[in-house]
């Protein structure tokens, strides 16, 4: 739940100076986290290669900062 506050601040704080296009925080907080949960949780580090691990990290943070930044 702390990660979650964080990230709605984050989120508020970007949104209030124009760097992203956040309408719902709290949902994109959620959202944001649920994408990221494979790269923190440490039974997924065992499943696959580090290779593949860094390049869906690498397409997952591109795809959430696409989806944020204003346009």
């Amino acid at each position: 739940e702390v990660k979650k506050e964080l990230l709605v601040k984050l989120l508020e704080d970007a949104h209030r100076s124009g760097e992203f296009v956040v309408t719902e925080p709290s949902k994109s907080a959620e959202a944001i986290l649920s994408a990221i949960k494979m790269f923190s949780t440490p039974i997924f580090m065992n499943v696959y290669p580090m290779e593949i691990l860094e390049r869906n990290a690498a397409d997952v943070t591109q795809l959430i900062l696409q989806g944020l930044l204003k346009r």
